[in-house]
């Protein structure tokens, strides 16, 4: 990783360097300063008119004793939101079921096949949460059958969605805007049944999932969603967070509490993302909620045996091109996302990474800081049998006779364009400038996340205490005012460094607090 350094002079603002360096990575301006150091936000109601027709239709649904249909999603958000609807509805006393589809065999989203299976059970109004906007075939089918459709989603609106009811953030104020699915649900549920710890905390862990920006009403639902995770009344959470009743932060969720219940959609054949709602989260029997326990941690387990081997092969197939694209029918269609964000994260190149089925490549695009890999791919490859995404994330598929000819094309595009050579940033701090009251003073900004990313620190002016290797593989290093470790073994060790790189927070170990650094880079 190449970088830029940057040394802040210290600013008469009340506020130390560090603080003052995450202000300046994320050009915050002086109103998103203000929201985030705000410290008596309270959730908003929404009063818009789309939320309001929804929840007035679920009433008639009550009172004319009709059965609700809840589509779901496999991923956390989707999980997460329709554990949300569920349970309002169940709450509420209205009778409903739900039903998030196997991510392989039946794709993404509503079908009309689940439209008429949902008819046939006797189901009048169906609600799709973190989906819907891009179902209008099944939309069409529901109301061929005389059926209602509510659709609240967050995706970004390409057509004209044909349901009755459209909640989406576009529709609200714009206090709402960048809701996830869960954020949208979570509207829904206020309004229709009033506050509710659970159903916030759900919405707290969908927005740090699918990382959202962490401004407006989204820092307020993660802000006292991480307040109620802090009171560890919900165990369900701790245990797969493994918190041991320690500080819960937005870095716990997005790390080691999402990435279980994401597997669960990523690994279909072993798990089933609508048991989480059942036997978990909304099961009132310990036995259940033990099993299920164990199983959504041994199957993350196995996601992350998968990930590994899977990056060992994906390394041996690299190429040295500037743009990794590569497939392989050993890799795992669940898992090549994450595969495609390791290399682009190690490598600093965008990356493709492709699963080959039978003659069928499904992939998972990451990009590169300062590089729109959707706008890249948009245009000039009919190759392509299915594309979307954003700027930094896409999914894709196009036969395997075509893959050489689209890899060529990528190659060639990718050459002939000038990409800025982006280095990411470090804040140049010495040695014996830092001090633990600054580093703790960085929790006052939590959570951090999706628009207030945690910049990396470059510590010169090194006094080293103790150097070691563990495992032969891992440096470690002891220094006067902190500690420091890395788990990347590409990481070249230098007994005595010159500057040391990464990312400082502070570990409590028996009580005693310590500066922390997860090396990044040696010098």
């Amino acid at each position: 990783m190449k970088y830029k350094y940057i040394k802040l002079d210290n600013l008469d603002n009340g506020l130390n360097n560090l603080i003052n360096s995450v202000i300046n990575y994320n050009e915050l301006t002086i109103g998103q300063i203000n929201d985030i150091l705000k410290s008596d936000l309270h959730l908003s109601f929404c009063n818009d008119k789309c939320v309001i027709d929804a929840v007035d239709r679920i009433s008639q649904a009550k009172a004319n004793k009709e059965k609700i249909f809840i589509a779901g999603d496999y991923d956390a958000d989707g999980i997460c939101a329709t554990t949300i609807i569920k349970d309002s509805l169940d709450k509420y006393g209205v009778e409903s079921g739900y039903y998030i589809p196997n991510r392989f065999t039946e794709g993404y989203g509503l079908n009309s096949e689940r439209v008429n299976q949902a008819y046939q059970k006797g189901y009048s109004l169906i609600i799709t949460v973190d989906n819907g906007v891009k179902a209008n075939d099944a939309i069409n089918k529901a109301k061929s059958l005389g059926m209602d459709v509510i659709v609240s989603d967050h995706h970004q609106i390409e057509e004209n969605v044909n349901a009755d009811i459209l909640v989406h953030p576009d529709y609200m104020d714009d206090r709402f805007e960048g809701l996830c699915g869960a954020g949208v649900a979570l509207q829904i549920s206020r309004k229709l049944i009033g506050n509710d710890e659970f159903h916030t905390t759900l919405a707290c862990i969908a927005t740090i999932g699918d990382m959202m920006s962490l401004f407006k009403e989204n820092r307020t639902i993660v802000k006292h969603g991480l307040k109620i995770l802090n009171t560890h009344k919900y165990t369900i959470f701790d245990v797969l967070i493994d918190s041991n009743n320690k500080v819960i932060t937005s870095s716990d969720i997005a790390f080691k509490l999402v990435p279980k219940l994401n597997a669960m959609g990523r690994l279909q054949e072993l798990g089933n993302p609508n048991d989480i709602i059942r036997y978990y989260f909304l099961s009132n029997d310990i036995k259940e909620k033990i099993i299920m326990k164990d199983n959504i941690i041994n199957i993350n387990k196995q996601r992350q045996y998968l990930s590994k081997k899977m990056y060992e092969k994906a390394i041996t197939l690299m190429e040295n091109e500037p743009f990794i694209i590569i497939e392989s029918e050993d890799f795992h269609e669940g898992i090549v996302g994450l595969v495609a964000g390791k290399l682009s994260n190690t490598f600093n190149k965008p990356t493709i990474v492709f699963n080959n089925n039978n003659g069928i490549l499904k992939g998972s695009g990451r990009s590169i800081k300062g590089f729109d890999l959707y706008g890249f791919l948009s245009e000039g490859f009919n190759e392509l049998i299915n594309f979307g995404g954003h700027s930094q994330a896409v999914g894709l598929s196009l036969d395997y006779n075509d893959y050489l000819k689209f890899k060529n094309k990528v190659l060639k595009k990718y050459k002939d364009i000038s990409v800025k050579d982006i280095k990411d940033i470090a804040y140049l701090i010495s040695e014996n400038s830092l001090f633990i009251d600054d580093v703790l003073e960085l929790d006052y900004l939590e959570p951090y996340g999706q628009g207030l990313k945690m910049p990396e620190f470059a510590i010169t002016d090194l006094k080293v205490k103790d150097f070691n290797i563990l495992k032969n593989k891992y440096p470690k290093y002891k220094f006067n005012n902190f500690e420091a470790i890395s788990f990347n073994e590409n990481i070249v060790a230098i007994e005595n460094p010159k500057l040391i790189i990464g990312s400082i927070s502070i570990n409590d170990f028996r009580g005693k607090q310590v500066i922390s650094m997860n090396i990044k880079d040696i010098e």
